[in-house]
């Protein structure tokens, strides 16, 4: 099983406009949601090809709630901490006739020490039982810059090689011996999920 960490769940929604001019009224022609982080999106990749998986990480509210029922439709497997506050909306919006691309970010909720105690100790359990856990996207309001350092020594201690794809410098040169995307995380990669 490959294990993948997302702090900062989202809901991605696109809104397709022929037209966008701030400050005025626009009709959207078309919207896709879909449940988002970084570390949901490798999810859903590894459960397209085939390999077994479990994502994990921070939900909360309405926002959580859809976020782990869409990822249920789609057959992948989670088990989320959930916490007080909301999951963050990523909007999109798609100006089709210029191909232009505005987005507008939530922050997202504000994560407690016992959240982060408890997502601690649900990712001791799963890397227990994980090939290769991953790590991927930013750190959520709340969370100190090291947390992705302490996680991936929770995960290590367990003893499945931990892979870092696309988070904060800093917090990796904190965490030891893990790895980053790189073409040596590309071969350990295809030798662990095919």
């Amino acid at each position: 099983m490959i294990t993948t960490v997302t702090l900062n769940a989202a809901i991605d929604k696109t809104y397709y406009l022929p037209g966008f001019l701030p400050g005025r009224v626009s009709r959207v022609q078309r919207m896709v949601a879909e449940a988002g982080g970084k570390g949901i999106n490798v999810s859903r990749v590894i459960r397209r090809l085939g390999r077994p998986v479990t994502a994990t990480g921070f939900i909360g509210g309405a926002n959580g709630v859809w976020i782990a029922e869409r990822l249920s439709r789609q057959d992948v497997p989670h088990d989320f901490v959930t916490v007080d506050g909301e999951s963050r909306i990523c909007l999109n919006i798609i100006e089709e006739t210029s191909g232009t691309s505005t987005e507008l970010l939530e922050p997202g909720p504000v994560i407690t020490p016992e959240a982060m105690e408890q997502l601690a100790g649900k990712l001791e359990g799963l890397a227990a039982r994980s090939r290769v856990v991953c790590f991927s996207g930013g750190l959520p309001r709340g969370v100190p810059a090291d947390y992705y350092a302490q996680l991936i020594r929770v995960a290590k201690s367990q003893g499945p090689p931990s892979f870092w794809i696309r988070a904060e410098r800093r917090s990796v040169r904190e965490s030891g011996r893990s790895r980053t995307s790189s073409s040596r995380t590309k071969r350990s990669w295809r030798s662990c999920c095919g």
